[in-house]
Formats: C-alpha cells, sequence, structure tokens
C-alpha cells in the first residue's frame, strides 16, 4: 500500500482494507495511522475511505476503524484546519454511517467552523429535497434547535406526517416543546388548513393527531404547559365511556356514574354543554341533560345551594336480594389509613393462633382498586374481618414506605396463603408501585382462576349444568361474578367497579364492593376445598393449591385445541419455506403480552407494540425492522391492512385462544423450525439474546458482594472484574463478549451494535438454586436466568414442534 502511504488511494486498496477490516483489525489500525499521519491532507483521505468502505450501517466495520484512528489522529495534532471543500462532500453523507460514527465525524471534520454557513445551507437543501432525516440529525447533534427552524421546518414537516422525526427534534429542546405542542392542541380546535396550503402532502387526522399529542405529553412533562383542548378531549371521552357503561351495559352504579361525571367535568364549561348533549343526544335522557346543565348554571352564578343530584336520586337497591351479600357483618370491615392501624392490620393477619402445625395455613383474600393505573386500595379479608388499606391516603401523607415494606411481608410469607382472581395485571401494578420490596414470584399466592380450568375429575366446577349463568338483566356473566355464581349460587355486584376510588371518605356502596370482593374468595375457595374433599378417592393428597398449579397441557381439552389449531395453521401455511424461529421477526398488538412472551422463550424476535403509537408509527417501525405484525382485534387488523400494509405483513389471531395457541398456530402458519437450543434463547423481559454467563462459584461470591454491600457497614472496594464464560454451541444461550462484571458495584458492562457502553445492575431479588449450574445474566436488563423445571414444561407443551439440535 505504498501509494495510500503517500496520501493516494486506489480502488485496488480500497478492497484490500475492507477485506483487512475483517480480518486483520490490528494491521488495519496500523495501517491507517500511519497513512494519516503522512498524507498531506488527512482528511481528504479519510473522506475517500468513508466511501469506498463496505457495510457502513454495520458495527465494527472499516468505518469504525476510520474514525477511530482519525480521532487519535486529532488528538496528536490538536491545530489542524479541515478544507471547505472536503466539509462541503462529508455533510451530504454524515448520515450514511451508524449513528455513533455519523456524530463524531459532525465535529471531527468541523462542520459547524469557523461558523454555522455550511451547515444552515445544508439544513435548507435537505429540507427542498425533503430529506428530512438529515435535516433532524444535523440540526439535534448541534443543537440548533431554534424557533426560526421551528416555524419554518418541523411545523411544516409535521403537517406531512413526519412525526417521528419532529419528535427527535423536540427531545432536546424546552424551548421546541413549549411551542409545538400548544400549537397542536389549539389544532384539535380547528386546523389552520389555509396557513398550509402551499404544503404538499399537508393532511391531518384529528383522532390520530390527538394520540400523538397525548403521547407527547407523557413524554415532554412540561408542568408549565397548558394544553387546554386536549384535556377536554379526554375528559368528554372518558365521560363517554361512564355513560356507555350506566346506560347500555347497566354496569355502573348511579353513585359512581354522579361522582366521576363531576370529577371529570372540573366545573369546566366547555365539558359542561358536550356532556349535556351528549346525554340528550347520544342517550337519549333529555331530563337529566336538563339537572346537569341546572345544576352548573347556579354553581357558576355563585348559587351555594348548587349541589343538585342528576343521576344519584334514581338510585334502585330492588335487585340488591340477587346479588351475594357481604357474610361478614359491617362493623369488622375497617379501614386502614395510618401507621398504627398498619401495623395493627399487620399483626392480626400473621396471628397464626390456632394453627397448631407449622404446615398449616391462614387464608388471605387479596384484591386491589385502581384509578388511573394508581393503586388506591388494597383489600385483604381474613374469615371474622376485612381490611381496607387506604394507599391513597398514605401516598398524600408520604408515609409509603412503611406500606411498601407491609406488602413486601405480605407476598413473601410462607404462613400465609393469599388468594386473588386474575392476579397477573395486579401484580405488574404492584411491583411498579412497590419496586423495591414486592417480589418477583411471591410466595404462596393462589390463582383462583386458574381452578376455571382444572381437570374434570376433580369435579369442582361440574359441567353439568349448561345454562349459561346471567345477571338480573340478562347480561352475560364474566370473570369472578361467574365464579362466584357456579360456587355459591349468587353473582357480585360489580356496579361499583368503575367508580371515583380517590374519593374520600368511600361511600358506603363503594366499601361494601371492596370487602365482598376479597371476601368471597375465601368463600369460593371452602366450598372448592369442600367439593374437593367429596370427589373420591382420585384427590388423594390433592390440594387445590397444586391443582392450580398443574401445567394446562394436563387438561386433553387443551391437547386437541392445540392440535386443531396446529391442523389450521398448517393448511394455510403452504405457500411458507421453512424458516428458523431466530430468522423470524414479529411485532405484537396491544393485549398479546403473553404472547409476546411465549414467542421470546421459543427464540423468536418478538417485540411488543406501544399502545401509545398509531397505527401509522407501528407500521413504519415493522417495516424499517422487518417485522411481521400480530393482532387479534378485527378493527386493528383492518386497519393495518387498508392502506398502510399488506395482508402478507400482518396476520389475525383468535381472540379467545390462550397464548400457547396462538403461538402453535404462527409456528405452523410460517412454518418455524424450532430447536431445543432455540428455547429461552432470549430475555423474556427484553428480548435481548446475549448474556453475561457466570459459574456457579462465580455466583455464589456474587450473592455473597451483594449482601455485604447491603449491610450496615460499608464493605471494601473491591476492582476485581469477571470476564464472561463463553459456553460455545452447547448452550441456547449465547455469551455477550464484550461484557464484564465490575465486582466492586455489580454492574454488567457491555457494548451495543453501535458501539455504545451500557451499565445494568444485576437483579438479585429473588432467591438463587443450589450454585452447582451455569447462571446467565441479561446484559441489557440485568435479568438472572438458570436451568430448572421451565425448560422441560415449555419442552412439554411444544413437544410436537420442537426438534433436537444436530
Amino acid at each position: 500500500m505504498s501509494l495510500l502511504q503517500a496520501g493516494f488511494l486506489s480502488d485496488k486498496d480500497m478492497q484490500e482494507l475492507n477485506v483487512i477490516a475483517r480480518r486483520d483489525p490490528k494491521k488495519l489500525s496500523s495501517i491507517l495511522q500511519t497513512s494519516f499521519s503522512t498524507a498531506p491532507c488527512p482528511f481528504d483521505l479519510a473522506l475517500k475511505m468513508l466511501r469506498g468502505a463496505q457495510n457502513k450501517k454495520k458495527p465494527r466495520s472499516l468505518c469504525d476503524y476510520i474514525v477511530e484512528a482519525l480521532k487519535k489522529w486529532t488528538h496528536e495534532n490538536p491545530h489542524h484546519d479541515v478544507p471547505m471543500s472536503v466539509k462541503r462532500q462529508i455533510v451530504p453523507i454524515v448520515c450514511d454511517f451508524i449513528k455513533a460514527n455519523s456524530q463524531a465525524l459532525v465535529f471531527l471534520f468541523q462542520v459547524d467552523k469557523p461558523n454555522l454557513t455550511l451547515v444552515e445551507e445544508h439544513i435548507y437543501r435537505f429540507n427542498q429535497a425533503k430529506d428530512y432525516t438529515k435535516m433532524i440529525f444535523l440540526i439535534a447533534t448541534l443543537n440548533l434547535q431554534c424557533p426560526a427552524y421551528t416555524d419554518q421546518l418541523v411545523i411544516p414537516m409535521l403537517v406531512q406526517g413526519e412525526n417521528f422525526l419532529a419528535e427527535k427534534y423536540m427531545q432536546g429542546s424546552i424551548g421546541a416543546q413549549r411551542r409545538i405542542l400548544p400549537l397542536i392542541d389549539t389544532w384539535l380546535n380547528a386546523f389552520p388548513i389555509e396557513q398550509f396550503r402551499n404544503v404538499s402532502g399537508a393532511f391531518i387526522k384529528h383522532k390520530s393527531l390527538r394520540k400523538l399529542l397525548s403521547r407527547w405529553q407523557e413524554m415532554f412533562p412540561l408542568t408549565d404547559i397548558d394544553l387546554p383542548n386536549l384535556r377536554r378531549l379526554k375528559a368528554v371521552g372518558q365521560i363517554r365511556f361512564f355513560l356507555q357503561r350506566y346506560y347500555r351495559e347497566t354496569s355502573m352504579s348511579a353513585r359512581a356514574l354522579e361522582d366521576l361525571v363531576h370529577k371529570y367535568i372540573n366545573n369546566e364549561r366547555d365539558i359542561v354543554q358536550s356532556v349535556c348533549k351528549m346525554v340528550h343526544g347520544e342517550f337519549c335522557d333529555q331530563h337529566r341533560a336538563r339537572k346537569l346543565q341546572q345544576r352548573y348554571n347556579r354553581r357558576h352564578r355563585g348559587d351555594t345551594d348548587s349541589s343538585v343530584e342528576v343521576w344519584s336520586d334514581s338510585e334502585d337497591d330492588l335487585d340488591a336480594e340477587y346479588y351475594l351479600p357481604l357474610k361478614v357483618d359491617f362493623n369488622r370491615v375497617l379501614m386502614v389509613d395510618s401507621a398504627e392501624k398498619l401495623s395493627a392490620c399487620e399483626q392480626d393477619l400473621h396471628n397464626m393462633e390456632g394453627f397448631a402445625s407449622s404446615e398449616e395455613h391462614k387464608l388471605i383474600g387479596f384484591d386491589a382498586e385502581w384509578s388511573n393505573e394508581e393503586l388506591s386500595l388494597i383489600q385483604l379479608a381474613v374469615f371474622n374481618k376485612v381490611f381496607l388499606v387506604d394507599v391513597y391516603t398514605f401516598r398524600q401523607m408520604g408515609q409509603t414506605n412503611e406500606l411498601a415494606a407491609f406488602v413486601g411481608r405480605l407476598f413473601k410469607s410462607k404462613r400465609l396463603l393469599k388468594l386473588a382472581f386474575g392476579v397477573g395485571n395486579d401484580l405488574m401494578l404492584l411491583r411498579r408501585e412497590f419496586k423495591a420490596s414486592m417480589p418477583d414470584q411471591p410466595t404462596n399466592l393462589l390463582d383462583v382462576m386458574k381452578l376455571r380450568n382444572a381437570n374434570p375429575r376433580y369435579q369442582l366446577l361440574p359441567e353439568g349444568n349448561r345454562q349459561e349463568p346471567v345477571d338480573h338483566c340478562g347480561k352475560k356473566l364474566t370473570g369472578l361474578s361467574r365464579m362466584v355464581f357456579q360456587t355459591l349460587g349468587k353473582p357480585l355486584d360489580k356496579r361499583e367497579q368503575i367508580s371515583d376510588w380517590e374519593r374520600r371518605p368511600l361511600h358506603l356502596k363503594q366499601a361494601i364492593y371492596a370487602a365482598t370482593d376479597a371476601y368471597c374468595l375465601l368463600q369460593v375457595y371452602e366450598e372448592l376445598d369442600k367439593r374437593l374433599t367429596e370427589s373420591g378417592a382420585e384427590t388423594k393428597n390433592k390440594s387445590l393449591f397444586s391443582i392450580s398449579c398443574e401445567a394446562p397441557t394436563a387438561d386433553g381439552k387443551k391437547q386437541k385445541k392445540a392440535q386443531q389449531t396446529t391442523t389450521e395453521a398448517s393448511t394455510s401455511s403452504s405457500k411458507h419455506e421453512p424458516i428458523s424461529v431466530r430468522d423470524f421477526r414479529v411485532m405484537c398488538d396491544v393485549m398479546l403480552g403473553d404472547l409476546c412472551m411465549t414467542l421470546r422463550n421459543l427464540g423468536m424476535d418478538a417485540t411488543e407494540r406501544d399502545a401509545n403509537t398509531t397505527i401509522e408509527e407501528c407500521v413504519e417501525m415493522a417495516k424499517a425492522e422487518g417485522r411481521h405484525i400480530l393482532t387479534s382485534d378485527a378493527p386493528a387488523y383492518d386497519a393495518f391492512c387498508k392502506g398502510h400494509t399488506t395482508r402478507e405483513m400482518c396476520t389475525k389471531l383468535k381472540q379467545d385462544d390462550e397464548s400457547n395457541d396462538q403461538a402453535l398456530y404462527v409456528i405452523n402458519k410460517f412454518q418455524l423450525q424450532i430447536t431445543d437450543t432455540d428455547i429461552f434463547s432470549r430475555c423474556q423481559l427484553c428480548n435481548r439474546d446475549k448474556f453475561f454467563i457466570l459459574m456457579g462459584h462465580d455466583m455464589d461470591r456474587v450473592h455473597r458482594r451483594k449482601l455485604a454491600l447491603e449491610s450496615q457497614q460499608q464493605p471494601e472496594p473491591c476492582e476485581e472484574i469477571l470476564e464472561t464464560m463463553n459456553c460455545g454451541g452447547g448452550e441456547a444461550k449465547s455469551a455477550d463478549v464484550t461484557s464484564h462484571l465490575r465486582m466492586n458495584d455489580l454492574v454488567v458492562v457491555s457494548f451495543t451494535d453501535d458501539d455504545r457502553q451500557t451499565e445494568v445492575a444485576l437483579k438479585l431479588d429473588s432467591p438463587l438454586p443450589p450454585v452447582d449450574r451455569l447462571f446467565f445474566c441479561c446484559s441489557s436488563c440485568g435479568k438472572i436466568y438458570w436451568k430448572g423445571g421451565h425448560l422441560s414444561e415449555i419442552r412439554q407443551t411444544f413437544a410436537n414442534v420442537v426438534v433436537k439440535s444436530k
């Protein structure tokens, strides 16, 4: 490479450099450093190399080594100038590389010096060419957001639907956020089409605009910005939902509706007018529309007697006998709203008087009530009383630490058998509320809902009565109310389920509903346990807890359904060539979270659609990442297929199928090949497929270090670094060869595909198994995995589609 060392670059030199980049990085670094040192203009030579480099968008390509060598040269030669001709040539191609390199090149080539004339020239040139990606990249990299760019460039771009790039522009500028968010809020009232008549492709969908603004409001939480139109639309939409539940579905009480409507109206005239029109027009209740208007007219006139009841005056208890009553006396329903009462509650719950054997468990009925996804109330029932733990009041008083410790001890207790129904969502939100104290896997928690699918031989819910259970209005019973009806003969009154759980004090019917929801679990358990005992010899040594833990695959009906699903999918898969599950990428629509986790367990690259993204944004991301979209919602499927993508890019699954059945359908439809080494090759939480791998004895040292860090005495600093093991091809989980573990603070350090360093603390909350095995720590989120019974369970569930690896 004599010509290269003299500052010249031939096509043959370029081909040779690309080969060396793959085979001998050390030799390449030496060649580049020598070339830049001897070249008449290192920046001109680097520009030519960058243009001829292959795999510009991939990490550890020739571009990476050029940037590193150029950084070293500029550090050794701080006084240098970049010719303007070279700057003009680098700016148009600066976005052709991975983000880290692109940002480095902007500063290495000094495109903003001695002034911003060149940058501004290209910004407007990119705008004219509608190359918005490069335009926003330059502005954001150099932090050039200003009112002129916002008004002249970004707002017209936003009108053309370039929402993602506008978001990138705003991320680095509070000023841009303060300008754009209130502007979009005014568009919700009336879009100024005349103002953008000269903008080609200008088109705004009101519904999409509202979703976009809602997402940005959460992303950019500026407390000093008011978005009145968005607030009004959200309030009216929420009130419409309540009215629908009251008038059409009769599943909401008049008292609950009254509280929530006035809470969301918040004395705003525009909202009052919209709600009055809605009640009169959509729900044909002229009388209450007039009373609602009357109430707020009095309030706006300053009338002290403005508490006109709009709906509550019609409260009717004639059907109260139809529903399951609260068995415990209401005087035994205790509100826990102080630290002293919380301590007394805990003492009562953990009082094991009367339990002779240490193997006996005390039953606790558990439920929770939420308001806008914030925990408001925890209900805990024992056989002689019910505790309503007032989380909302504890939060208002700033005493959540005591409450968090209480909840942690409750769900870690081995003597308390917690009964719940459909507890998955509650647990997820509890972990979010009490991050430090809530265990990943609660101890002795029985989800009563699982007993609905118990094997018929246990005769818990006999199938003899084929009549569909309905409520007093003829509506089909679902969920816990259905199970209570099947076991106790009466359904639950769920009309207070949607009510103002932040109201203090709770009104009487709210308190009764909350107490009944928890207490009925004790009654259901007692009745099912009685049926189990009476069912015969087959249930010897069986308990309700053990039955709930049985794998669903033991049910013959589920196996039959799985085989049927496999047959249906195979019929529609004849046009697909067999491919490895690791090469197939999907995006799961909202409400398919369980399917997403199941597919990750099988080794598939599966992401979950953010509920705040629009259909258009979802499709754009799926196309960019090469993902197939999975949905179980018919309207969403139509929206995906109509004008946004093709039916080949989207699959509609059966909404009533369980996640395992949906996964089988996907596997067979696309003829995906799954080997035993694909199973659990990805992280369940974050979808990453690279892990920091530790031997058992090293994990034991890590665990002891964790205990030392948590002790009262500060341990000695530890400079030790643990490197990851490389297990070769024998393990499903691949080693992240870029990762290492700092023993001083138990943090895994690794590098992403774009060469950015990341740090994540190990999640050592749950107890670890014996150390005679390997441990796999996700280098992205810190979750720790090891081989256990779950591996054989999933192999059994998908035995028909998993083959042994060669």
